[in-house]
């Protein structure tokens, strides 16, 4: 995986992927859209999740195992964490989590088994500004990697075999989260 220094108005340092070395990617997926809890809504290309007790979730069907995929999130007021499971089955299980927290500026890779309000991802970022407010998110799925940019701006990686299923799972706990313009088209090839 190969990353692309951005520099920030402040002066700092951020990364990015460099576009040239994104894998080749087929036609747009068409997934099917199937809501999970009350308060999930949407379509292939649109999920919204409103959950204001609790854990509220919808999936995308007929995700292919290596993938890229992308989509805008846009955070409720009170969005506590919310984010995306990669290689979900319908029950969530076998996935890995990516959790982001506006109020802990924290983004973290977590495994559906530990997903729970402890200190256990993966990997995880510390310090990542603006996820307040509306922000755009790349997944990159390859093999047995996983791979995000946020905002073109940060990048976060982590390793997991996908045992769980062909579902991108949207969720959201105690709070509300739009994922819109999302797209995913399937790697033509892992190598």
């Amino acid at each position: 995986m190969f990353r692309e220094f951005v520099q920030h108005p402040d002066g700092t340092l951020g990364s990015c992927w460099p576009a040239e070395m994104i894998p080749p990617r087929g036609p747009a997926l068409r997934p099917v859209f199937e809501a999970l809890t009350p308060g999930a809504s949407g379509d292939g290309g649109r999920v919204r999740i409103a959950s204001a007790t609790g854990f509220g979730a919808a999936t995308l069907t007929g995700i292919s195992r290596d993938f890229h995929a992308g989509f805008r999130v846009t955070p409720g007021p009170r969005a506590n964490r919310f984010g995306v499971a990669v290689h979900s089955s319908s029950s969530g299980e076998g996935a890995l989590y990516l959790q982001f927290e506006p109020d802990r500026r924290k983004v973290g890779w977590c495994r559906a088994e530990d997903h729970s309000f402890k200190e256990n991802e993966n990997a995880a970022l510390y310090e990542v500004e603006g996820l307040d407010r509306p922000f755009g998110v790349e997944v990159l799925a390859l093999e047995d990697v996983l791979d995000v940019c946020i905002d073109g701006t940060r990048t976060l990686i982590n390793r997991h075999a996908p045992d769980g299923g062909d579902r991108l799972l949207f969720w959201c706990q105690e709070g509300e989260a739009t994922f819109d313009d999302i797209t995913v088209r399937p790697l033509e090839s892992a190598r």
